[in-house]
């Protein structure tokens, strides 16, 4: 008998290994199973088999395959374990194009995985293993990429560093709060990071990450008031810098849409926890001391009176954008005119959308007018 079981496991690690054929998933859905129903040498030969597989240099590229064909839950799990033990262990030896491929499919999977409601419904407890498994992967990736890679050097891994970070954030959230604290601190310094950038389309991204975090946050009673007291204050102290500093002025719209629900959480008392526990007073008179403290010391030139009531504003305001943003603006105005600076910055994205819907009014208008614009200029649906 021991030499029959020899025989099978060779068979079978022969089959899984050899990478220049078809994956059989039967056999390997059988080797599972042998592992976790087999008994004695069954166990052992699953177990050295599966092993081999899992620490092939080529395994993760059995993984899409073994998720998307296997029947079998065990085998699927045992897929990430895969993908897991390639990042945990041999992430910074891999070549350039692995490690971008191993993200993008990540980010592929997760919202694969989440985006269907009725296969979310159907196999919610897989789809719920599946998701932890999958931050797990996703926040140790978060934790090797932000801590090894030099972002100005590599564009592109800042690229697939935000995708991965926005699909984790928009399609399995729950799972993202059950990560460490420490890990999660890494992953809000990163956001910070990205919207502090002085690339556009980075600050961009970090700032739309940071809203739907803001937003999925307030869904999960069980953690948000945790979260509100760790980290309120200082997101609300990195917003503000980037709101007066110069080279953020075309983010102004979501700096004030952010800027807005959080005030409005704040004034609808939804932080039911204390924002400052050395001093427990209401929320709302601890935030316009806090804000009020923060101009003043980054602007001291300017006025208790123009202080106040720029404060003030931000609570009154929040629940109209254009006018809480004419609010900023007017504020940053007074800023910039002390220190004898140009204010036209201010409207930028105002004259972006002026500029874009000329430039579409003048292309509908050309369209309209036989023989101004290309053929290829033209879109089909006119063509006919």
């Amino acid at each position: 008998m021991p030499a029959i079981m020899t025989m099978l496991a060779d068979h079978a690690a022969r089959q899984l290994l050899d990478f220049s054929q078809k994956l059989d998933i039967n056999l390997l859905d059988n080797v599972v199973n042998c592992l976790y129903h087999g008994e004695g040498a069954q166990q052992r030969m699953a177990q050295e088999v599966l092993t081999h597989l899992k620490e092939h240099p080529d395994a993760w590229t059995r993984v899409d395959t073994i998720l998307e064909f296997s029947q079998n839950m065990n085998t699927k799990y045992y897929g990430l374990q895969i993908l897991e033990n390639v990042i945990k262990t041999r992430w910074k030896i891999l070549p350039r194009n692995q490690c971008e491929g191993i993200k993008k499919y990540v980010v592929g999977l997760i919202i694969k995985t989440s985006s269907d409601p009725t296969c979310v419904e159907k196999e919610k407890v897989y789809i719920g293993k599946l998701n932890m498994i999958l931050v797990q992967v996703s926040f140790y990736l978060i934790i090797i990429i932000f801590t090894i890679t030099d972002f100005e050097e590599y564009p592109e891994h800042r690229t697939n560093f935000f995708l991965l970070l926005q699909a984790v954030n928009s399609h399995c959230f729950p799972a993202f709060l059950a990560i460490p604290p420490a890990q999660f601190k890494l992953v809000l310094d990163s956001i910070i990071w990205a919207f502090k950038h002085t690339m556009r389309n980075v600050a961009d991204t970090g700032l739309q990450i940071l809203f739907t975090l803001l937003q999925n946050v307030a869904q999960e009673e069980a953690a948000a008031q945790s979260f509100y007291q760790t980290y309120f204050c200082d997101i609300l102290q990195h917003i503000f810098s980037v709101v007066t500093d110069t080279s953020h002025t075309a983010g102004l719209t979501m700096h004030a849409s952010i800027l807005a629900y959080m005030f409005n959480l704040v004034e609808e008392g939804k932080i039911s926890t204390p924002l400052n526990p050395g001093n427990p007073v209401n929320n709302q008179m601890f935030i316009q001391e806090y804000v009020a403290n923060l101009l003043k010391s980054a602007f001291p030139h300017l006025q208790d009176a123009q202080v106040k009531l720029f404060v003030t504003g931000l609570f009154s305001l929040n629940q109209d954008i254009p006018a809480f943003k004419e609010h900023l603006r007017d504020f940053l105005v007074q800023i910039k005119e002390f220190a004898g600076e140009d204010t036209s910055d201010l409207f930028l994205e105002e004259r972006e959308t002026a500029l874009r819907q000329a430039q579409e009014e003048k292309h509908k208008l050309q369209m309209s007018v036989p023989g101004i614009l290309n053929p290829h200029e033209i879109p089909e649906e006119m063509c006919d």
